[in-house]
């Protein structure tokens, strides 16, 4: 499943919150560094989003596995990412 990107709901926010700025799925909770690879499709724990961003676990396949998040792979480029297609988007398309 792909990541939703988490829509502002603050007409004052003027384009400086966390939504507007950062990737942030509004499905798992996960943001830029804690992004599994694939969304688990319910709210990540704490404890699963800090794992994410050390490079220990992720989520991909519709599981949880060992090593480090595709979105990850350049702060740990010694663990196992996964090498995913030319142009892959995390995030579903926004719809028209």
């Amino acid at each position: 499943m792909k990541h939703k990107q988490a829509k502002c709901t603050d007409p004052d926010c003027g384009g400086t919150c966390p939504a507007c700025t950062l990737a942030v799925c509004e499905v798992c909770g996960g943001g830029e560094g804690s992004l599994p690879t694939e969304c688990p499709g319910v709210k990540m724990t704490g404890d699963q989003q800090d794992d994410v961003y050390a490079g220990k676990t992720d989520y991909r396949d519709g599981q949880w596995v060992d090593g480090v998040s595709y979105l990850m792979k350049h702060a740990y480029p010694e663990k196992n990412a996964p090498v995913l297609p030319e142009g892959w988007r995390g995030f579903e398309e926004p719809a028209p």
